[in-house]
């Protein structure tokens, strides 16, 4: 063996290994990352109302298949049925299992689970039964989904999911605090969403 095939080898090793260097710190993707993502949400829905809105979660990413985190969501009636231009906000905790996953990691399934508490900025109301105001408390906010990501740059992504939105209260009078009834609400929304 010569001198210079030594020579060969030693700079042919030294560049693989700073090919694996170069990989190894490479930016990671999305679901690589340890800080918190932002994800901006918009609605389109129906069921027992028409329904549209927005809302804001922030998420950790967890042994790169889970997000786990918390958000805000305000949601709008857009017919007069059952309440005259009810406005919801939601609060909730907020869960999301990737499968599917690509050999890239920017492609992949998910199913998605939101539960917590809503209250209507809107809450008071003529109620005719009893020719007076109603109000409403004691909500929850349930709101299960099945969707697809695709994380279009590694910092990042879009997500659209179809889910069941189910909503309860209790309305009271008013006037006496005297409970009413209980009523749900169920619809299934279209979600986009922006994750950063």
């Amino acid at each position: 063996i010569y001198y210079s095939d030594v020579d060969k080898i030693t700079k042919e090793m030294g560049q693989i290994e700073t090919t694996e260097d170069q990989l190894k710190t490479g930016k990671p993707t999305l679901s690589e990352q340890e800080k918190l993502l932002t994800q901006i949400h918009a609605y389109l829905g129906g069921g027992d109302y028409s329904l549209a809105g927005f809302g804001l979660t922030l998420s950790k990413p967890v042994h790169n298949q889970w997000l786990i985190g918390a958000g805000v969501h305000y949601i709008a009636q857009l017919n007069t049925r059952p309440f005259i231009r009810q406005q919801d906000i939601a609060l909730t905790a907020d869960v999301k299992w990737c499968y599917g996953q690509s050999a890239n990691k920017r492609r992949m399934g998910y199913l998605s689970l939101a539960v917590g508490y809503y209250f209507q900025l809107n809450k008071d109301f003529y109620y005719a039964p009893i020719n007076g105001d109603a109000t409403t408390r004691n909500t929850f906010y349930l709101n299960p989904s099945i969707g697809f990501r695709w994380d279009i740059f590694k910092w990042a992504g879009f997500m659209v999911d179809f889910g069941y939105q189910y909503t309860t209260a209790t309305y009271f009078n008013q006037s006496n605090d005297e409970r009413l009834f209980n009523r749900n609400f169920n619809n299934i929304a279209i979600r986009g969403t922006l994750i950063f």
